[in-house]
């Protein structure tokens, strides 16, 4: 299943449910499309890691949107695409450009990098804005444990590393 993915002879729409290239093709679309597509995402995007809530957000042109799916074919047309790399965060694909670094403490690095530090519900409300993933405080406690993220759990926020915590107080 993953080799007909990976080669867009069949395509995801919906959560295990997916499309044959020949039927596309018979509605004019081919395979090249598809790597387009993913050559124009990889064009669009800095090297942040994201989800496809980012892409679609982006409204970045395609004819391949005449199809009408919703985002699950756009994600899954990423995930199987040469240009990126994916993994889980619960039930959440995100992405990142081949090569760069990806894991879910890598997008809390990220974020935290920005802001230097937040509370934890406003993390976690964040990565569902930003990002449509669910998860909760012990999750997060659980990616960041042992990690130079350093978490208050008096004051229930997560700082970028110790010495920025140790800054403010």
């Amino acid at each position: 299943l993953n080799m007909l993915q990976k080669n867009y002879q069949i395509i995801e729409f919906v959560a295990g449910k997916f499309i044959n290239i020949a039927r596309l093709n018979k509605f004019g679309y081919t395979k090249q499309d598809f790597m387009d597509y993913g050559d124009m995402i990889v064009n669009s995007l800095d090297d942040s890691i994201f989800t496809i809530e980012k892409v679609v957000k982006m409204n970045i042109p395609s004819n391949i949107d005449e199809l009408g799916f919703d985002s699950k074919f756009y994600e899954s047309i990423i995930k199987f695409s040469n240009s990126f790399d994916y993994t889980y965060f619960n039930n959440k694909v995100i992405f990142v450009k081949k090569g760069k670094r990806l894991s879910r403490l890598a997008l809390l690095e990220e974020i935290l990098n920005v802001y230097e530090k937040m509370e934890m519900d406003e993390l976690i409300e964040y990565l569902h804005i930003n990002y449509g993933i669910e998860t909760s405080a012990l999750k997060i406690k659980e990616i960041i444990k042992d990690t130079t993220i350093y978490y208050d759990s008096i004051m229930e926020t997560v700082y970028k590393n110790y010495n920025v915590y140790y800054e403010e107080i």
